[in-house]
């Protein structure tokens, strides 16, 4: 069942792995253009990722280290063309130094950040990807189901599954407790 059958217009926009997955950590998404669109966007993972090596061209060497950190146990690469998420783009401005952190690029005078909230993911399905946004038909809108289910740690309702765990098996925490449990881990290990 979706939620946006009330709801006349939601874009896609196509994002290239590991970017479309950091969407779900409050990614800000970087452009060389600008859109006056606000409301919601179905985030697609573009058919070709990122080589990792490419990834290093775009973001700083800490930005690549939290990337690869955080998606030690994700399998991105699973859902490469494939609709992953849905935010709501609240403001689009021109790139500011202090968006480097959470756009995981580094900043410049050329790029407009999109600002997304209450990014959420959803069950993955195909669709056809697009370079700028696109309106969904009303047929690809009823295909958007959320996946929500309770936290196994905190038992939190405001979990959402994320579909591209270790081996394609969904993380089963909310965000919050998945990061906490990395750096205990890693605490543990130094």
């Amino acid at each position: 069942m979706n939620n946006l059958n009330t709801i006349n217009e939601v874009r896609i926009l196509t994002i290239r792995q590991p970017f479309a997955s950091l969407m779900l950590h409050g990614k800000i998404e970087t452009r060389t253009w600008s859109t006056k669109y606000r409301g919601p966007v179905l985030i697609h993972a573009g058919l070709i990722p990122f080589k990792w090596n490419q990834v290093l061209e775009y973001s700083s060497t800490d930005q690549f280290d939290e990337m690869c950190d955080l998606f030690r146990h994700y399998n991105i690469d699973k859902y490469c063309g494939h609709a992953i998420a849905v935010g709501n783009l609240v403001d689009c401005r021109s790139m500011r130094k202090a968006d480097e952190t959470k756009a995981f690029v580094q900043w410049s005078s050329s790029l407009y950040s999109f600002v997304f909230e209450d990014v959420k993911s959803i069950v993955p399905f195909q669709i056809r990807g697009t370079q700028g946004f696109r309106r969904l038909t009303p047929v690809e809108i009823e295909k958007i189901e959320y996946s929500i289910e309770p936290c196994s740690k905190c038992g939190g309702k405001d979990f959402r599954t994320i579909p591209f765990g270790t081996y394609g098996h969904p993380i089963t925490t909310c965000n919050d407790c998945y990061i906490k449990a990395t750096h205990k881990n890693e605490q543990q290990s130094n």
